[in-house]
Parts: structure tokens; sequence; C-alpha cells
């Protein structure tokens, strides 16, 4: 079984500080769930309904959807409800359970008989008793690669077939899926539904984000000119991420494996709203995009730096060195806003497990 790459979001609460971006991309998805929600086979009534939340980061971005889930699986029953929150080990734990506690937006508070859970394990792994879950919902996360599978000197990440060196991030991409589709069609109960949401590419091939760490690997690049980051350090910076096509994504539901298991109902796809540069068109504060576009993209991909870093580097030499990156990434946008502008490709699929 594949074991997903060591990529934790920032802790201390820094993603959700940063992930205004990932939540807009998501939001389109309230249909789908919704009506995951009110189709999806519930447990006898002694037994709680299972929710699972797939690659849940620090929990902000997730009490929306999941909200929307109780509000809507509440008119059907007042079964207790087992939310299960699933991220790597190295996830921030401590701040989503502070999430959940504190946030005014939490799906715990008000609710009578919903309870709060974690998990920490790979989704690339089985995470749950087969049969179990009743709705499973996973956003911006699917598209996370298990591993990285090459080395990828003199660029930091293969996001579409179309970038160089992309031929294994892409075959790693679609056997990734297949296993992560199957391992939670397993944990479904027969007539459970999921909803997954992540990045996508066109039918042109583009993503709509390809250039977002353009800026971060020039920054890189002038550390290496300074003798500050090596050119190995370097050259073992990868983001592993690989967004694949409608086709693709569609694929695994056709598989001999899969296909008298699970049932893809439907696949609805997005441009995402940008909220950062909507905020920056109504203030022409090129400051605060500056600031929220070095964020957000240090809040996904300072982990893929710091894991390349040589171990021996003292813990502030390597906060003087993602600083100094980030830093340099906010300058840029500073001086040039238009490289701040993305449009992302989104889908969502919702699927159920048969009977």
């Amino acid at each position: 079984m594949a074991k997903q790459t060591s990529t934790a979001m920032a802790p201390g609460g820094q993603y959700d500080q940063n992930a205004r971006v990932q939540s807009s991309a998501a939001a389109f998805a309230r249909g789908p769930l919704r009506r995951a929600v009110e189709e999806a086979a519930l447990p006898a009534e002694a037994e709680p309904v299972v929710i699972a939340d797939y690659g849940s980061a620090t929990g902000k971005n997730s009490l929306a959807p999941l909200g929307l889930a109780i509000e809507t699986l509440r008119a059907r029953t007042s079964q207790p409800v087992l939310v299960f929150h699933v991220d790597q080990p190295a996830n921030d734990f401590s701040a989503l359970f502070s999430t959940l506690l504190t946030e005014p937006a939490s799906y715990l508070l008000g609710q009578a008989g919903v309870h709060g859970c974690a998990v920490g394990r790979s989704f690339y792994e089985p995470v749950l008793p087969p049969g179990l879950v009743s709705v499973g919902w996973s956003a911006i996360a699917a598209h996370w690669l298990s591993r990285s599978p090459a080395a990828l000197p003199g660029h930091l990440w293969a996001p579409t077939a179309l970038a160089p060196g992309a031929e294994l991030f892409a075959r790693q991409a679609r056997e990734d899926w297949l296993c992560f589709v199957r391992l939670r069609a397993a944990e479904l109960r027969p007539g459970g539904q999921m909803v997954v949401v992540l990045a996508t590419v066109d039918e042109e091939g583009l993503c709509g984000g390809e250039h977002v760490l353009d800026g971060l690997d020039r920054a890189l690049r002038q550390l290496v000119a300074a003798r500050a980051l090596s050119a190995e350090e370097y050259d073992r910076v990868v983001v592993p991420n690989f967004f694949l096509s409608a086709g693709e994504l569609k694929a695994p539901f056709a598989h001999p494996e899969l296909r008298e298991r699970a049932v893809l109902l439907e696949q609805v796809r997005v441009i995402a709203p940008d909220p950062l540069w909507a905020a920056f068109e109504a203030s022409g504060d090129a400051t605060a995009l500056a600031r929220g576009f070095a964020g957000w993209i240090r809040a996904f991909s300072q982990s893929c730096l710091l894991g390349a870093l040589d171990p021996e580097r003292p813990k502030d030499e390597r906060r003087q060195l993602t600083d100094a990156a980030y830093g340099e990434v906010e300058k840029e946008i500073r001086r040039h806003p238009e490289a701040a502008r993305s449009a992302w490709r989104m889908a969502a699929l919702r699927f159920r497990r048969k009977p």
C-alpha cells in the first residue's frame, strides 16, 4: 500500500489562516454534497451515522460543508453522528480540535449528539472499518500524490501533462486516484455516498494555476546563486500535485475491480473564483494581495521545501531560508500583481457504493 508523501500543511493554524483559495474553490460542491446526504443509506436507528472528512488539514475549511451535511442529515434522522477527520499523522490535530471547539461556524456548536473524532493516517491506506461510512467528503486533497515518483531538476512541480517531466507524475496520479476510490468505496456502507472535490484540467490540458509556484522557483534560484541554498537542495524540492482530466477522473468507475462496487453519479466541473484577486480588484491594495498570495502558497508548499533541506541545518537557519524565499514571492507580487491571478479548473465527483 502506498504511503502518502509527508506533505503536512503548515502548523499552528497557519494553513487555515491562508486557505481562502481552497475554501472558495470547494464552495461549488454544496449541491452534490446535499444530494449525497439526502440519498445516502443510513445505519439502523440504534447505531450512529458516520461522516468521514478525508484530508481535513486543520479543519476550518471543513466547517461549512460538514455543517451543511449535518443540517441536511437532521432532516432525515436524530441519530447520533460521528464525524471522522482524516489526515496524515504529522497534521496539526491540536489546531483541528481547537477549531472545532472555538470557531463560531463549528458543526459541534448548538448540535446535540454530534461528535468530532480524528484519524492520523494517509488516505492512501484503509482508515476506517469497511462498510462504516454513510457520507464521505474530501476537498482539495486527492490531487496530492502518495509519493513523488521522480525528481524534477529545474522546476518545482509538474501539475499537468503539459509540464516538463510530467509523465511519471501522471502515472502516479492515475494509480493513486484508483487507490483512493477503491479504499473509499470499501469504507462506504452499501448505499453510502462520497463527494470528492479536486483540481482538474480542461479540454486543453490547463488547470488555471500552472504559474502559481513560478515566483517561488525564482526565489529559490536566487538563494542558490547567493549560496544560501545548495543546488542539491533545490533539486529535491518537489510539490507532488497532479491534476487529472475528466476522463481520467471517471476511469476508476469502469475498472474491473470497481464497476460492480461503485457508481459515479455526477461530475460537476467549474472555473473557481479567485478570492485574492477579487479582493485586490475591490481595494487596489497590492500589498494585501502579495501578503495573501505568499501566505497561501507557503501554507501548502513550505513542508516540501523544508523536507528538501539538509537535515543538519539548524532550526533558525531553516526558518530564515523559508522566510527569505516566501518574502521574495511577496515582493514580486507587489511589483507584478497580475502574476497572482488564477482561474482554477475544479471538479466535484459524487459516487455511491452499490448495495
